[in-house]
């Protein structure tokens, strides 16, 4: 993006923060279903881009490949990985954008219509041959918890420890944030449980199918997001996070 004024106005596009959906964390089982402010938001950033012209479009081949993660259906990240996405397509990486059930409208908006990413959908990857095996080791688990809180907390499956993410996840979804093992919750347990062993080997698929050379997400550690980090670290692929910053119009990056 040579022109400064073009490039002014794709950041000023990028930094008009709207934030996620009203109880992302609570509709996480759910598909995620955009108000006219969301596609009136997508609209104006895809006009907004297309006024610092289209950068060119690599060949796409896996030893220059990154994965953009847009796994959580915050606008405001999306257009921070278009960006950044758009900086790496300048220098060669051909992009691919990966959403889920639950954003995959907002990906074909702010990735395809906005930079012309190809968006590819992380639970086709999925293998449900798994599934029946998977729902018996959450049953058992979750049945566990009730007499051993703790045994949930040094849950490992495959190697990980989605116990505690998964945790993570369902305190998230309570008002005070604390958290018992009952009748209240156990079903909802049990689903963010199935559904983050499932991601996680629709991430290991994802990671052998499309062998990226950089898999690049917002940091955040709940179920939906923290089986792409694993399947990297377990793959052999880089791993980039991008999180906030305390210095102005800049953020942070950590490479595992």
């Amino acid at each position: 993006m040579s022109n400064p004024s073009q490039n002014g106005r794709v950041c000023l596009a990028a930094r008009r923060i709207r934030f996620s959906p009203r109880n992302a964390i609570s509709a996480l089982l759910q598909q995620v279903r955009g108000r006219g402010a969301d596609w009136a938001d997508i609209q104006q950033y895809v006009s907004a881009v297309a006024t610092a012209g289209a950068t060119p479009k690599c060949e796409d081949q896996a030893g220059k490949r990154v994965l953009l993660l847009g796994l959580s259906p915050f606008p405001y990240c999306f257009k921070i990985e278009g960006l950044l996405g758009r900086a790496l397509r300048e220098r060669g990486f051909s992009i691919v954008g990966v959403a889920n059930q639950q954003t995959a409208s907002f990906a074909r908006g702010y990735y395809r219509d906005a930079h012309g990413f190809e968006v590819v959908q992380l639970e086709d990857f999925a293998s449900f041959s798994w599934r029946r095996e998977i729902q018996d080791i959450a049953d058992d688990a979750v049945a566990r918890a009730e007499r051993d809180f703790g045994y949930l907390k040094s849950f490992n499956y495959r190697g990980v420890p989605l116990g505690i993410h998964s945790l993570a996840t369902l305190s998230a979804m309570v008002p005070d944030g604390r958290l018992e093992i009952g009748s209240a919750n156990r079903g909802i347990l049990k689903s963010l449980m199935v559904r983050s062993m499932m991601l996680l080997e629709a991430s290991l698929g994802m990671a052998e199918s499309l062998r990226p050379v950089k898999m690049l997400g917002v940091e955040k550690g709940t179920v939906g997001t923290c089986e792409s980090f694993y399947a990297a670290l377990k793959s052999n692929i880089d791993y980039v996070q991008w999180t906030g910053c305390h210095e102005p119009n800049s953020i942070m990056l950590k490479r595992y």
